[in-house]
């Protein structure tokens, strides 16, 4: 086997005809940071036992199973400007946690999660033996050590972070952090649907549902779609496409699932999902009269639904609020497959409150590694910090939708 060693400052490239790992060389074995084994890869296959073997201990969301985030690399993160990468810790010779990390950038790198705008809680994976060994200052020096394993990263964009999951507080809340900009809402589904209901204006909802439901006989029936094929998958994947284009153009709001990459995401982990007791995206409509007037897309795992993306389309029937029409059939539904919850994603919306009864709170970790990196973090964290006042004011909030709406009409995307 050909092998190449590369020796710069504290870190060492090895590189044979596998993936490129770099490791972590000298330093006394004092702290837990030290006496972890860190490496760095670039093919997620060759830690698929580790993943895995975190992945089943329960701390993580859809957004961090093997099979999500391998999808993500075959599509989204397969760009130019894009280095996708895998730090994995070892404590004892046992697997203790995985970070999923991406370089973008051109001159000045930004170090972010993998799959980025497209995951609602970003998160490493770690076993409970680190969470129950981890403390205070130990996630800052694991970190510094990563930082020395990838040279060249100007500045780190972690954003949203849950402070706890599933009740398990997140170790990098170690790191010097500020708010995000929106919280994520979670509805419980204990005692069943009724219980759930009741948790929640019960007698507003139904009679609302209600109403929906004569709107939508006379307009020729309806139906809850959730389809368990390819066809029925991209008959629905381009009823959303349209939905959301057009909402988002009539915004002023710039297209996340705009590009190629960012629909053959989509539409991977739908197909993927095929046959999955757990799938890594189920998509729901409702259909009236044979039309498809909304979309909601979610994963699920560890028997908790985690909402991904949703659309609604702009017609007669839009009076009725159809996608709080097909909420309420989702949740109904989850809740007689005895899910445990159903997350609807970062974003506050006043849908989102008449529903859930958990708000969770998240946090962005923004930092320099080095003195070029400094101006972008503290530009990126008063960024964050104004984006953030201006969606918890309603006024500032009512004044930036209306700038949208008037750059789209005057400045089209």
């Amino acid at each position: 086997m050909v092998s190449q060693r590369i020796t710069a400052g504290q870190f060492e490239l090895t590189q044979d005809e596998g993936p490129a790992v770099a490791r972590a060389t000298g330093g006394t074995m004092h702290d837990l940071a030290e006496r972890l084994d860190i490496t760095v890869c670039d093919r997620i296959e060759t830690v698929e036992g580790m993943w895995r073997e975190l992945e089943a201990q329960g701390t993580v969301s859809v957004y961090q199973r093997y099979e999500w985030v391998s999808t993500s690399l075959e599509t989204l993160e397969c760009n130019e400007r894009r280095n996708a990468f895998i730090v994995t810790g070892t404590l004892d010779g046992e697997p203790a946690f995985l970070l999923p990390l991406s370089i973008r950038g051109g001159l000045l790198h930004e170090l972010t999660w993998v799959g980025g705008s497209h995951v609602n809680f970003n998160m490493g994976l770690f076993s409970k033996q680190f969470l129950s060994a981890v403390g205070p200052g130990d996630m800052r020096q694991i970190m510094k050590r990563v930082f020395r394993l990838v040279p060249g990263v100007g500045y780190v964009r972690l954003c949203c972070q849950p402070h706890l999951w599933k009740g398990i507080s997140n170790p990098m809340e170690d790191l010097a952090h500020q708010p995000s900009i929106n919280p994520a809402f979670i509805i419980h589904l204990d005692g069943g649907f009724d219980a759930t209901l009741a948790r929640g204006n019960a007698k507003r909802k139904r009679k609302k549902f209600r109403h929906q439901c004569r709107v939508a006989e006379e307009a020729g029936g309806y139906r809850l779609l959730i389809p368990e094929d390819a066809d029925g998958i991209d008959r629905l994947l381009e009823a959303f496409f349209q939905q959301k284009s057009e909402r988002l153009a009539e915004q002023g709001i710039a297209n996340v699932f705009g590009s190629k990459r960012a629909r053959d995401l989509i539409r991977g982990l739908a197909l993927h999902s095929i046959g999955m007791r757990e799938p890594l995206l189920r998509l729901h409509a409702l259909e009236i009269g044979g039309e498809i007037r909304a979309v909601f897309g979610a994963g699920i795992h560890d028997q908790q639904m985690s909402g991904y993306f949703s659309s609604i389309s702009t017609d007669d029937l839009s009076a009725i609020s159809p996608g709080e029409m097909l909420l309420y059939l989702v949740v109904e539904k989850s809740a007689d497959e005895d899910l445990r919850a159903i997350d609807l994603g970062a974003g506050d919306e006043r849908y989102k409150r008449s529903w859930c009864d958990e708000q969770l709170d998240m946090f962005d970790v923004i930092l320099p590694t080095n003195a070029f990196g400094m101006p972008i973090a503290l530009f990126r964290r008063g960024l964050n910090a104004a984006k953030r006042m201006v969606r918890e004011r309603p006024d500032l909030w009512n004044a930036v939708s209306r700038v949208r709406r008037l750059r789209r009409k005057f400045l089209p995307l």
